[in-house]
């Protein structure tokens, strides 16, 4: 289940956290009916998980205009990321070169390098591995078997992505 919260004021980081960590707290009441929120700890490339909860899984993502939370009963990895300005060499940076000739042929580029952005980081964010290399970054999606989710918020400026492996059920 994915939690948003929009940030309608300029917030600090502290307090995207802050508004992050009380998504986490709404959402595992809802879910799982937790009254405080577990005690959170973090892998060796900063992806959070409760060490007293295996199985259940969240991740969380903020941006200056969202925060977006994901939890579930399977590893899953969110980013929320603002639309930014089109910028060429940062996209040329991460994309591999089918990705940027969608990008460069979609009729608004920064959409649709925000959308790319976000399902690679919510992938990484998913595995809870950190970046390898470049060419890691730009081939990451090629032939891989996740499942994405996107939400675009036009309106606020947003785009959320949220990650999970896709299960392949063989008869």
């Amino acid at each position: 289940m994915i939690y948003i919260e929009e940030l309608k004021r300029e917030t600090s980081l502290k307090e995207q956290s802050e508004i992050s960590r009380k998504l986490l707290l709404s959402g595992l009441q809802n879910k799982y009916g937790f009254s405080e929120l577990p005690e959170i700890s973090v892998g060796q490339y900063g992806k959070p998980y409760f060490a007293s909860q295996n199985n259940i899984h969240f991740n969380i993502s903020h941006c200056k205009k969202a925060v977006a939370c994901i939890i579930s009963d399977n590893p899953v990895g969110i980013d929320v990321e603002c639309i930014n300005p089109f910028d060429k060499d940062l996209a040329l940076y991460i994309s591999s070169p089918q990705e940027m000739d969608c990008i460069l042929n979609h009729s608004d580029p920064a959409l649709a390098f925000t959308i790319l952005w976000t399902r690679k980081e919510s992938y990484y964010k998913l595995t809870g591995k950190g970046l390898d290399d470049r060419t890691s970054i730009q081939n990451i999606l090629i032939n891989n078997p996740s499942s994405f989710q996107t939400i675009i918020n036009h309106a606020e400026g947003y785009v959320i992505t949220s990650c999970h492996h896709s299960l392949h059920l063989h008869p």
